[in-house]
Parts: structure tokens; C-alpha cells; sequence
């Protein structure tokens, strides 16, 4: 004898609502742990740990935790993390002015 599945219950036999709040109380979880993730990552690359151990402790190479991690950096004060990618290149060259260009111009 088949059963067939009641539309009013959820997975498990949960109500839609009970299955829908487990699923935000995990999202919400995941953010809080990936956060956690990133400052001591960040705390781990301030202290000096080498990317190779980085990467041991990740379950990777150095190679891809560097490659993962490079631009994160953290900020002992607050405990803020951000990644930092580098400058476009060519944007360190001093850009001259438009007055710049014609006084030299006329030397």
C-alpha cells in the first residue's frame, strides 16, 4: 500500500513553517561561522602563520589558500576584515595636470 504525501506537511512530517524557520535558522548560522572564518584567517595571516600552514589548517595547498586569502586583511582594533585587492597597475605613475603639461611645454 503507497502512502501519498500530505501537501500540509513538510520534510520529516514538519510543518512548511517549522522546515522553513530550520532552514533560516542554518543560513543565519553559516553566516555567523563563515565570519568567524574570515577573522581568524585574517588573524592568521597578521600573526605571521605561513601560507603553507594556513593552507594545512584548511584542508589546501599554500598555493590555493594564498590565492583564496591574499587580499584579506584584518584590523586588531576593531576586528573588521576586508579584502584589500591590489591598485590597477600604471596607477602609482603621478598623472599630470592639463597646467603641468603646458608649462613644460613651452620651456
Amino acid at each position: 500500500m503507497s502512502e501519498e504525501a500530505d501537501p500540509s506537511t513538510g520534510v520529516d512530517g514538519q510543518a512548511p513553517d517549522t522546515t522553513l524557520n530550520r532552514v533560516a535558522t542554518i543560513t543565519a548560522q553559516i553566516a555567523r561561522l563563515q565570519q568567524e572564518h574570515q577573522i581568524a584567517v585574517g588573524q592568521a595571516i597578521e600573526g605571521g602563520t605561513s601560507w603553507a600552514a594556513l593552507g594545512a589548517a584548511l584542508g589546501v595547498s599554500a598555493q590555493a589558500a594564498h590565492k583564496r586569502f591574499r587580499w584579506l586583511r584584518w584590523n586588531p582594533s576593531t576586528g573588521v576584515t576586508w579584502h584589500e585587492p591590489p591598485l590597477p597597475i600604471g596607477s602609482t605613475k603621478k598623472r599630470s595636470t592639463h597646467a603641468e603639461e603646458r608649462s613644460t611645454a613651452h620651456r
